[in-house]
């Protein structure tokens, strides 16, 4: 049961690094005395060192970064409390919590696609992300329901 932790909490980390790396764009000092003290200086930089921000001048785009902001954000919460629901076994409440804060990456992504002038998200790949750790999420879960 142990192992159900595992993806929750990478998830989490994924997360809170894409917010934490919003929360520190613009201070090249920081990120580089962060890294210094990560034990993979060079995927440390590259990850921080994204800017998804910097082409985004438009202000429908802007608006759009900041809806996702607040998407990740409500999936943060969600993704910390199904951890806290496996904690509990509530492996139910799992599934909702995952699916709350999957939904609202989703969002985030669809607010690209739904809407004049349509883009590609700058955060695709992070979306992509987080919907590949869901799906393992619900494949534990499901094999610790209905075990096969």
């Amino acid at each position: 049961m142990g192992s159900l932790n595992h993806p929750l909490i990478s998830l989490i980390l994924l997360l809170l690094t894409f917010s934490l790396v919003l929360e520190t764009k613009g201070d090249k000092d920081l990120v580089e005395n962060i890294c210094k003290q990560s034990q993979d200086y060079n995927f440390c930089i590259s990850t921080m060192d994204r800017d998804n921000r910097r082409t985004i001048t438009d202000p429908v785009g802007k608006t759009r970064v900041d809806i996702c902001q607040l998407d990740y954000e409500f999936a943060i919460l969600r993704f910390a409390e199904g951890v806290r629901s496996a904690i509990q076994r509530s492996y139910g409440d799992v599934i909702d919590d995952v699916r709350d804060g999957t939904n609202k990456v989703i969002d985030c992504e669809n607010s690209y696609r739904m809407s004049d002038p349509i883009a590609v998200s700058p955060l695709t790949v992070d979306n992509h992300n987080v919907f590949k750790f869901s799906e393992i999420i619900f494949i534990i879960v499901d094999s610790i329901l209905v075990p096969h």
